[in-house]
């Protein structure tokens, strides 16, 4: 696995790329209607916005960490 994403860089920044989008597109979604949201919807989205982590993770991991 690790062999071929270090073949294939463009895979890492696009995570953070759709990670990004998808995470702004659920906060439009979720904060469009504000009367909406209750305990799932807050459960549901606090644990979508540990996918950019994640993905920032991945691409600093492929870029040689700390810099």
């Amino acid at each position: 696995m690790t062999e071929w994403l270090y073949r294939h860089r463009v895979l890492s920044a696009l995570a953070v790329v759709w990670a990004m989008g998808l995470v702004t597109y659920a906060t439009l979604r979720v904060f469009g209607v504000v009367t909406e949201v209750n305990g799932a919807v807050a459960t549901a989205y606090s644990a979508l916005l540990g996918i950019p982590a994640a993905a920032f993770g991945l691409w600093k991991w492929r870029n040689g960490g700390e810099r």
